[in-house]
């Protein structure tokens, strides 16, 4: 078409609906929320990498996550993509655009986007499977640095706070998520790891590939938690 368009097989919701709103459906299981991440983790990835010119989403958000009946993730919502020149590793914006509480505070300060925007935005969207709440539930803003904060213990009781029924290895999957959560959010985008390393942490975490020192009884993965 003249106009490109994305088309997709219908779904029924959107990730935030399933999450935040009140359906039959029940709540997502942790299984589920893990596949999610992962699936959506790499489809980030492939905008950044599969190209000579990576593309920067800048609107990753759980309303633009299409479930279909099987909560296989679709992302969309590419009206805000930005395509960073071949040989560049950021754009400056002449304004601000993307959905509050997903925002990176570098990039809403300085203009400046990159591959590291994403994943910010990523961060927060799997503190917000992880916990269940919505992001402006979740997020502290130092308004001096306009950066997130938020301190582990916060997370570990918001996770184990999110109402799921977990079992002793999904509690330590959900713990080993959480240092992946806190470098995400780092004030500094050189410090945030590239959206592949994500991935590729997600999908140990998906096929249980933690370390050999975890507990196998439920009291060690609430602990592994607390520590």
């Amino acid at each position: 078409m003249e106009f490109p368009l994305l088309v997709y097989e219908l779904v029924a919701n959107s990730l935030r609906h399933r999450l935040h709103e009140p359906n039959s459906l029940g709540p997502i299981p942790w299984e589920y929320r893990l596949r999610i991440a992962t699936e959506i983790a790499n489809a980030i990835t492939y905008l950044h990498i599969a190209n000579p010119k990576p593309i920067v989403h800048r609107n990753i958000t759980s309303s633009n996550i299409l479930l279909d009946e099987h909560c296989r993730p679709k992302l969309c919502g590419f009206n805000l993509t930005v395509t960073i020149p071949l040989g560049e590793t950021h754009v400056e914006m002449e304004d601000i655009s993307g959905t509050f509480g997903y925002l990176d505070p570098d990039y809403r300060i300085t203009r400046i986007v990159s591959a590291k925007t994403d994943v910010y935005s990523f961060g927060m969207l799997l503190f917000e499977l992880l916990s269940g709440k919505k992001p402006g539930e979740l997020i502290r803003i130092d308004d001096m640095h306009g950066s997130c904060k938020i301190e582990k213990d916060e997370i570990v009781q918001l996770i184990l706070d999110n109402g799921l029924s977990m079992d002793p290895r999904q509690v330590e999957q959900s713990a080993a998520c959480i240092e992946l959560v806190r470098r995400c959010f780092a004030c500094e985008p050189d410090q945030r790891p590239p959206m592949k390393e994500v991935a590729q942490q997600l999908q140990l975490k998906e096929r249980y590939e933690l370390p050999s020192s975890s507990s196998s009884s439920s009291l060690a993965g609430v602990q592994q938690l607390r520590e």
